[in-house]
C-alpha cells in the first residue's frame, strides 16, 4: 500500500477520474481534523491511502449571523450540510462587463472624429486654453490680461481699427478691445516690471499657500505660479514669486537662497536674468 498526501481542491474531479474513494478513519487532535481514505483504481486495482489534514477555526459572530447559521434549509438545499454551497447560493452578484478595442466601436465607423474631439474638450474659463481651470498658469492675471489671452485661445490674430473712440460719460456702441483701452499698456509694462524671482528644488506637495505663507514675511505678493506639467498637472518642482517692490524680493533672494524647507534644500534667484 502506497501512502500518498494529497491537497483535497479538486476532489469532485478526481472522483469522476479515478472512482469514489473510501473513507478508512476520522480523527481530531486539538484544533485539528484528519481524515483518511482509500482510493481504489478500477483497472489495476491499485489501492491508494489519502490522509487529508483539516484546521478547524471557531469565529466569534453576533447573535443575529448565528441564529441564521441554525436556521434548516428547504427546497434544493434541504440535504446540503452547513454553509453555502455553489449549487444553490450566489456569494456575489453577476457582473456583465463589455470590452470596447476603440470609441469606432461606440460612435460607428463612419462618426467624424472631430466631432467627438469637440465634444470631449476641456476649455480653461480664464484663458479659453485646453486644460483645467485648477491648472492654469495665469491665475493671479488682471481682467485686463486675461482679455487678451481669451482672445489670443480664440484665434483673434486681428481687430478691426476703431473709427469712433468712446465719449466720455457714454459709449459708442461698439466694442473695444481690451488692448485699445486707455490705460492697458501702462498696466502692462507694470506687470511686466515687478520683481519675480524664481525658486527651485521645492518638495513635491507643496501648494500656493505654503509658498505665499514663506514669503509674505518679505513683503507684498503679487502672484506666485507654480511651475506645472502640461499634459499631466504634476509638480515640476519649481515656482515663480512676483513682488510689488525690489527690496522685498532681494529680502526674500538673500534670506531663502540655501534655506532649508521640510528636507530639501532651497534655490532661490532672479526669474529675470536681467534683473540682476
Amino acid at each position: 500500500m502506497e501512502d500518498t498526501e494529497r491537497v483535497d481542491w479538486a476532489s469532485e474531479l478526481e472522483e469522476a477520474i479515478v472512482g469514489p474513494r473510501v473513507e478508512a478513519g476520522t480523527k481530531r487532535i486539538g484544533d485539528r481534523k484528519i481524515v483518511t481514505e482509500i482510493d481504489i483504481d478500477d483497472d489495476t486495482g491499485k489501492k491508494t491511502k489519502i490522509v487529508t489534514e483539516y484546521k478547524i477555526i471557531t469565529k466569534r459572530v453576533t447573535k443575529a449571523v448565528g441564529t441564521r447559521k441554525n436556521w434548516r434549509k428547504f427546497g434544493d438545499a434541504a440535504e446540503d450540510p452547513p454553509g453555502p454551497q455553489t449549487h444553490t447560493t450566489k456569494i456575489a452578484d453577476d457582473v456583465l462587463m463589455q470590452f470596447l478595442t476603440g470609441r469606432e466601436d461606440v460612435m460607428g465607423g463612419d462618426a467624424p472624429t472631430v466631432s467627438v474631439k469637440e465634444k470631449t474638450q476641456v476649455s480653461c474659463r480664464l484663458c479659453g486654453g485646453e486644460h483645467w481651470t485648477t491648472h492654469c498658469q495665469y491665475q493671479g492675471a488682471s481682467d485686463a490680461e486675461k482679455e487678451i489671452l481669451r482672445a489670443k485661445f480664440a484665434g483673434i490674430t486681428a481687430v478691426e481699427p476703431v473709427t469712433e473712440l468712446p465719449r466720455e460719460g457714454g459709449g459708442t456702441g461698439k466694442y473695444v478691445p481690451p488692448s485699445r483701452r486707455a490705460g492697458f499698456e501702462a498696466t502692462m509694462m507694470q506687470s511686466d516690471q515687478l520683481p519675480s524671482i524664481r525658486v527651485s528644488n521645492l518638495p513635491s506637495d507643496v501648494k500656493e499657500d505654503d509658498l505665499r505663507e514663506l514669503f509674505e514675511t518679505f513683503g507684498r505678493i503679487k502672484k506666485v505660479y507654480l511651475g506645472k506639467d502640461k499634459k499631466t498637472g504634476d509638480f515640476k518642482g519649481f515656482a515663480f514669486v512676483t513682488f510689488y517692490d525690489q527690496s522685498s524680493a532681494d529680502k526674500a533672494i538673500a534670506r531663502v537662497n540655501g534655506h532649508r524647507y521640510f528636507h530639501m534644500i532651497l534655490s532661490v534667484d532672479w526669474a529675470n536674468p536681467s534683473k540682476s
